[in-house]
Formats: C-alpha cells, sequence, structure tokens
C-alpha cells in the first residue's frame, strides 16, 4: 500500500489531514494525564496535603503565603465533583494541572524552535517538541506534584504557561502577549511565590520591546501583574468569616496580613547557612539523569553550546531561568527542596529541545537515541512515582485514632506523617471528632491559640491566664521587636503543662516522642507510658492500654513495605522505637499478652523482637 503523502510538513491522520502541533501537544498531555492517573495516590499523604486539601475543602486560609488561587480553584473542583471523595479530587486535579503543564511546555519548545537554524518543518519541529515534553511529563521532579495535592503542579502550569506567552511577545512584539505574559506572571504569584524566580527571565526578552515601543508597556504590564494579586485580599474575606481552618488570622490585621503572605516566618531559613549549598547541590545534581532520561543530559549540553553559538538570546533566558533558581533553592534549608528546582530542571529541558533539534538535522543516525529520552524517564521513575497502594499516612492516622482512648488530649510536632494528615481527617471525614490535637510548634504562633478555641471550646478554657501572659510576650517575638527568649520560653512551657494538669484527671493526655526531645520540660513531672508511637502522661505508675492489643497494622505495614521515601522510613523508624518501647514496658508490667502482640506488630515490621531488661 503506498504511503500517504505529508501535507504542509505535518505528520498524517488516518483521514489524509495534517495533525497540527496543538493535537500533537494535546495527545502529549493526554498520555502524561494516562500515566498520572495510574500511579495517582488514593488518599491523604505525607507533609502538607492534608492541611491544603483541608483548606481546599472547607476554602480556609492555607499556611503561609495562603495560597489564595490554590484554594480557590481546589474548593470549586471538589463543588463540582462531590460524588468523588474530596482527598481523591483533588489529587486528580495535581495531575489535571501537571497534565496541562506538559501541553504548556510542549507550546513552549515549539516558540523556542521557532528560532532553529536551518528553519525545521513542522513534522520535525512537532516531533522533537513532543519528546522534550513527554521527557518533561515524565521527569521525576514533575511527576511527583501530579500524584498528590500540592501547590506546585498549578505552579508548573501557570510558570510554562507564562514563559510561552513570554516568547510570544518576544515573537510579534504584541501588546496584547505582553500583557497576557504580565497577567499570567501575576497569577502565577497569587499561586506561589516563586513564580518571581522568573521575572529576570521575563525582563530579559522585555526589556528590548519596551525600548521599541517606547510607549506606557511597561507600566501597562506592571498594572496587568498587579491586577491579578488583589485576590491575597480574598484571604481577608475568608479569614473574617472563621473557617474551619484560618492559619495567621489574617483578618486582624494589615500586618498580620502582609507576615503572612510574605512568608515572613520561613525567611530565617533562606540564606543564612553558608555551607547548605553544597548539601542541596548535591541533591540537584543526583536527580538531574532522573528529569532528563539520564541519555538526555549529552543533549542539553548540546543545547547550550548551540544556543550560545547561535542563539545568544534564547541562551540568556534559559540560563537565566536555570541560576536564578539555583540560586535561591540551593540556599532554602528544608527537607523537602526538590520541588524548589523544577524551574531549573524545565531550563534545562528546554536546552535539551534546542540540542535535539540540532541533533534531528545534523546526526539523523541519532534520532532513535533522542526516543530513549522520554522512555527511560517513564521506566525509571515509575517506581518511585507509583503512589497507587500508597496509604501510609492515613493508616498512621488510622492507627493513632485507634490507639487514643476517648476525648483524647494529643501534643505532637509530627506534622509530615500525622498532623496534618489528621486535620484532614478530622475535619473533612468527621474522624475522631474527640480528639484534640494540639500541635505544637503552632503554640509559637498567636494565630493558632485562638484556632483552638474554635476547634475544641473549653479545651483551653483551663489556661486563658496562661495563654494571655503568654501572647503578650509572644507578639512582640512575631512583630520582629526585641523580646526576652528564656522569659517566652517558660511562658511556653506553662501553657502547656498548665493544659496537661487541668486535664489529666478527666481526659488522658498523650505526647508523641518528637515533643519530649525538643521540649523536655512539657509534661516533665508525669509518669511516661509508651503506647507504640504515643506516648501517655500519667500521675503514678499504670499499666497499658488494652488498646494495644487489638490493632490493625496490615494496610500500613503493605504501604511501608513499598515506599521507601524519607519520610516511610521515619515513620518506620518511629513505629520500630514505639512499640519496642511497649513491648520491653509491658514484660516489666507482667502483661504478657499484650507484650507479644506488640512483638507480633514489630515481626510485621521486619523488626527484631525486643529482649527484656
Amino acid at each position: 500500500m503506498a504511503r500517504k503523502p505529508l501535507q504542509n510538513g505535518g505528520p498524517v491522520g488516518l483521514t489524509g489531514r495534517a495533525i497540527g502541533p496543538t493535537f500533537i501537544g494535546i495527545s502529549c498531555a493526554t498520555i502524561a494525564a494516562i500515566v498520572y492517573i495510574a500511579t495517582l495516590a488514593p488518599d491523604v499523604t505525607y507533609t502538607d496535603a492534608g492541611e491544603l486539601a483541608a483548606c481546599c475543602v472547607t476554602w480556609g486560609v492555607a499556611h503561609p503565603t495562603g495560597y489564595p488561587l490554590f484554594t480557590l480553584l481546589g474548593h470549586l473542583w471538589t463543588a463540582l465533583i462531590p460524588f468523588v471523595p474530596p482527598i481523591v479530587a483533588l489529587n486528580a486535579l495535581a495531575a489535571l494541572w501537571t497534565a496541562l503543564s506538559t501541553l504548556a511546555f510542549f507550546g513552549l519548545c515549539w516558540e523556542t524552535l521557532r528560532y532553529h537554524d536551518p528553519p525545521l518543518q513542522p513534522r520535525q519541529r512537532s516531533i522533537i517538541c513532543a519528546l522534550a515534553a513527554l521527557t518533561y511529563a515524565l521527569a521525576r521532579t514533575v511527576w511527583e506534584q501530579a500524584t498528590v495535592i500540592e501547590v506546585y503542579s498549578l505552579h508548573l502550569l501557570l510558570l510554562w504557561l507564562t514563559a510561552w506567552a513570554a516568547f510570544r511577545a518576544r515573537r510579534t512584539s504584541s501588546l496584547r502577549w505582553l500583557l497576557l505574559a504580565s497577567y499570567l506572571f501575576g497569577l502565577g504569584l497569587t499561586n506561589h511565590a516563586t513564580m518571581t524566580l522568573l521575572a529576570p527571565a521575563l525582563l530579559w526578552f522585555f526589556i528590548p520591546l519596551f525600548r521599541q515601543r517606547q510607549g506606557a508597556s511597561p507600566w501597562l504590564c506592571l498594572a496587568a501583574a498587579i491586577l491579578p494579586l488583589t485576590l491575597y485580599l480574598t484571604l481577608v474575606l475568608r479569614s473574617a468569616a472563621a473557617p474551619p481552618l484560618d492559619w495567621g488570622g489574617v483578618a486582624r490585621g494589615w500586618t498580620q496580613l502582609l507576615y503572612h503572605v510574605t512568608g515572613k516566618q520561613y525567611q530565617v531559613w533562606m540564606f543564612t547557612n553558608p555551607s547548605l549549598w553544597e548539601q542541596n547541590a548535591g541533591l540537584f545534581f543526583q536527580l538531574v539523569p532522573w528529569q532528563l532520561g539520564v541519555v538526555g543530559i549529552p543533549v542539553v549540553l548540546v543545547g547550550m553550546w548551540q544556543t550560545w553559538r547561535h542563539l545568544r538570546p534564547l541562551w540568556g533566558w534559559i540560563m537565566l531561568v536555570i541560576v536564578v533558581c539555583l540560586v535561591y533553592a540551593l540556599n532554602y534549608d528544608i527537607h523537602d527542596i526538590a520541588p524548589y528546582f523544577l524551574q531549573a530542571y524545565g531550563g534545562m529541558l528546554l536546552a535539551a529541545a534546542a540540542g535535539a533539534a540540532w541533533l534531528w538535522t545534523r546526526l539523523p543516525r541519532l534520532r532513535w537515541f533522542l526516543l530513549l529520552m522520554p522512555a527511560t524517564n517513564l521506566i525509571a521513575n515509575w517506581n518511585s512515582n507509583d503512589r497507587s497502594h500508597d496509604r501510609s499516612a492515613a493508616a498512621y492516622v488510622q492507627l493513632i485514632a485507634d490507639i487514643a482512648a476517648p476525648n483524647a488530649i494529643i501534643i505532637s510536632a509530627q506534622w509530615d506523617f500525622w498532623c496534618s494528615a489528621f486535620w484532614y481527617k478530622q475535619r473533612v471525614e468527621g474522624l475522631r471528632p474527640d480528639i484534640a490535637l494540639v500541635e505544637q510548634e503552632l503554640v509559637r504562633r498567636t494565630w493558632y491559640l485562638q484556632q483552638l478555641h474554635r476547634w475544641y471550646p473549653g479545651l483551653m478554657e483551663c489556661c486563658i491566664d496562661a495563654i494571655q501572659f503568654y501572647n503578650r510576650l509572644l507578639e512582640p517575638f512575631e512583630a520582629g521587636r526585641a523580646y526576652d527568649a528564656a522569659r517566652l520560653q517558660r511562658a511556653y512551657e506553662n501553657v502547656f503543662n498548665t493544659l496537661i494538669a487541668a486535664h489529666l484527671e478527666d481526659r488522658p493526655v498523650y505526647v508523641t516522642p518528637d515533643v519530649l526531645l525538643r521540649e523536655p520540660a512539657i509534661g516533665a513531672a508525669y509518669q511516661k507510658i509508651p503506647e507504640g508511637p504515643l506516648i501517655r502522661l500519667s500521675q503514678s505508675a499504670d499499666t497499658l492500654s488494652e488498646r494495644l492489643g487489638r490493632l490493625e497494622l496490615s494496610a500500613l505495614v503493605q504501604s511501608l513495605r513499598q515506599y521507601r521515601s524519607k519520610l516511610d522510613h521515619a515513620l518506620w523508624n518511629t513505629l520500630v522505637r514505639g512499640f519496642t518501647a511497649s513491648a520491653l514496658f509491658a514484660r516489666q508490667q507482667g502483661q504478657s499478652a499484650i507484650a507479644r502482640r506488640l512483638e507480633e506488630y514489630l515481626k510485621q515490621l521486619g523488626a527484631p523482637s525486643p529482649t527484656s531488661p
């Protein structure tokens, strides 16, 4: 059978019509979406996912910088599909945003390759853009954003949409595209403040255009960028409505709003550790092969070399995208730093598109080699990004709910794998409404004590005087004024100890081990009864609760066996230490049946059985 001819230089479909780049870009996004849905997490996961999901469902105010666009869109999304569990719907929304960012990245590559010399045929450009877009979609850190609800999925979409519009503005010198790029940039700032890292690259393109136009373009662009920032006012409106989640209490005043939206509390982790960049740089380069399909590394180098030689403005844009991102990310001291490398990885993949175009036209024999980029990413990154059976955080929340006695008070700082997830489970799904969770680190913020009053009426009434005294000392700390650190610390400890003393006789009080490690003065006067991952406080010697002998760990153990991230490993260690301490304590107290059951839990976890001292 004779092959169908090419029309307009593009691939030909079954109908004989040329397949346009839009169709190919949508196809890449569809492939990405299928992969993301197949690897989607079925429940709440670690770190901020629970809190962000709860904020979306209830349209609350999330942790700094508030993410007003993210929470608004998440709220609308869950309202539109009420027949799906909210956490599943929101995880799927992350998949959708990341898949759409693949389409935006395809469009960005298409604009980039317009400058290739010699000019590429539409068919060639479509194939190369598809290879780059699929490599991007299957890059490890990009893919990670598509399986659980987080702000970075929407950030990726707005980041590459803004870059695409900027390239269109550069090519056409059109005010319309300038304004669109500026507006998208401002819109991106209402989702994540790291959108500012794209500003130098945008100015690299825009300043020559402003000079050409010699008009009011800069001021119009500035207005277009500022306009969407008014969305931050919704944080004040929602806070004033006292939503279930009101981080920061920004309705209290402009000072609190500015403190929140600028992320001031996180600035102490930025550019304060001169040796940090070496550690973060090590992680960045360690992850590079899994963003570029391993074989894409030389393709990136070719792209950087060719753009330096022939397309200096494009080379400058790519370098600004990469370098500005790394200057910031390498000096930010947080454990989950990998998503902050996304802009740099995107810049490298854009260079890979330019390199692939040069290899495609100059070295045709290497075309099959380029296919290895997305294929290698798919194979190499599947296991690490397949969260389809990840129930670790949800199962751990359920485990603690099963251990805690009725009307329990739990003081904890286990934000990454318990507190955040429990917020979602309790506030949205109604799990154990009788439990009062006091997040130990958040008590250092004035807004949180007010939220505890709303969440658990009557819980804090016993320590009003202690809280008022503490707040008077805490306000100068939050405002950045001089404060007495030792006096503030004593007042902080007194709030907890007053709370414990007031309720210990009528409510069981637990702490998690991290609290005692960080703040040993909290509950120091009481006996410590190790009950799995919890420690129960008691006024006198006591035995373990019978609830410890009736726990179900199979879902949690199965999930932890399959996933071994840093947080999985930390959770496994927490469980092993907790059950080991409980088993030894049970032996000492003569609770042989519970001791044997606890040793069975350890065996399920793959940990050795403890020996009695």
